[in-house]
């Protein structure tokens, strides 16, 4: 009739396989539902509770500080940009007519080698204040943004190194 080896083979293999179905399946609890599981719930609270306000603020605040986005790039500036800073700096006498240059946060202080070098005119449609000018020495307050119009100023107008090295040195030591 039925062979015992055949028997206690073919309840071996059954064995065999329950006991893979079953930690195939004690895997598939640990691995999906505990750790999967948690790290997705991690994930959803990251989301849910700090990230969505990350994207919001900084959304938020991006736009609302884009207008800014110039300061730090001054050598993406249009052609009438560079035009206008070129037209600033020729109204001073150019490069060769300034000893010495600095700014500070709302003033520009120039070190001028010849005062009848200065087009008033020309400096005048710029809308600068002149806050003193006793030659040699020039300030001019620029509305608003000073030391990023300064940088850009001296990144358009190619400004000799020999100026642009000593630009941060306060010339008003004395003030």
């Amino acid at each position: 009739m039925f062979n015992p080896i055949q028997v206690i083979a073919v309840f071996l293999i059954n064995k065999y396989r329950a006991i893979i179905k079953f930690f195939r399946f004690i895997k598939w609890i640990i691995w999906n539902q505990a750790i999967l599981g948690t790290l997705n719930w991690i994930k959803n609270v990251w989301n849910d509770y700090f990230w969505r306000h990350v994207v919001y603020w900084s959304k938020k605040i991006y736009k609302n500080i884009s207008f800014f986005f110039w300061k730090t790039f001054p050598s993406k500036a249009s052609e009438e940009e560079i035009k206008k800073y070129k037209l600033f700096i020729k109204s001073l006498g150019g490069w060769a007519n300034i000893i010495f240059c600095s700014c500070c946060v709302r003033s520009w202080h120039f070190k001028i080698l010849h005062s009848f070098l200065i087009d008033w005119e020309i400096l005048n449609q710029f809308g600068m204040k002149i806050l003193y000018f006793e030659w040699p020495y020039l300030k001019l307050a620029p509305r608003a943004y000073s030391k990023w119009l300064f940088r850009r100023l001296k990144i358009l107008t190619n400004m000799p190194f020999s100026l642009s090295k000593r630009y941060r040195k306060s010339l008003y030591r004395h003030y």
